[in-house]
């Protein structure tokens, strides 16, 4: 098999190399492939998960982002798992801060989990507020942690949710009283 470069475009600014693979037996294989821009290699994380842990990095700790994007099935550009290890020297190489401990509640952001237990309802009734748009949160991607700002939990329409029984899934369901 001999290999042939198909003619370049005038001003070499393709973004694809054409090849022709001339086989043996006679035969003629066109082959088009992308070509890397300068300063790109094969191996890249991509770019969705840089955002990804840039964003964790302010929520949670290097141990819980390492969790996260291996239950996400997110693989290092070298297609390993991701550690703690790995987690903190990617972000170190991209200049992404460390997770400080106490640095969301400076921001008066609460977890779901967090807000839950300040209006002393469960996780499960919590997400219900949040899936019904009473209370307002926002999650960084599915499975992420929700965050809810703690003002939002001081709300009217949460006392009112929360006292007309945010807990039964249905509004217009009825209760029985047994005595």
């Amino acid at each position: 098999m001999r290999c042939f470069r198909r003619r370049q475009e005038p001003s070499g600014a393709s973004d694809r190399i054409d090849l022709v693979l001339h086989w043996h037996g006679g035969d003629h294989t066109e082959l088009s492939v992308r070509r890397r821009k300068r300063g790109q290699t094969r191996i890249a994380t991509d770019t969705d998960v840089e955002t990804m842990v840039h964003d964790l990095a302010r929520l949670i700790p290097d141990r819980a982002i390492t969790a996260f994007l291996n239950r996400a099935g997110k693989r290092t550009g070298k297609g390993h798992s991701w550690t703690e290890a790995r987690v903190r020297a990617f972000r170190s190489r991209r200049g992404i801060p460390v997770y400080r401990e106490g640095e969301r509640q400076e921001r008066n952001e609460l977890t779901q989990t967090e807000a839950a237990e300040r209006l002393n309802i469960s996780a499960r009734t919590m997400n219900r507020l949040i899936r019904n748009g009473i209370v307002a949160a926002r999650q960084i991607c599915k499975g992420a942690p929700w965050v809810i700002v703690a003002d939002a939990l001081e709300l009217p329409r949460v006392a009112a949710a929360l006292a007309a029984g945010a807990s039964a899934s249905n509004a217009t369901q009825e209760t029985f009283d047994f005595e």
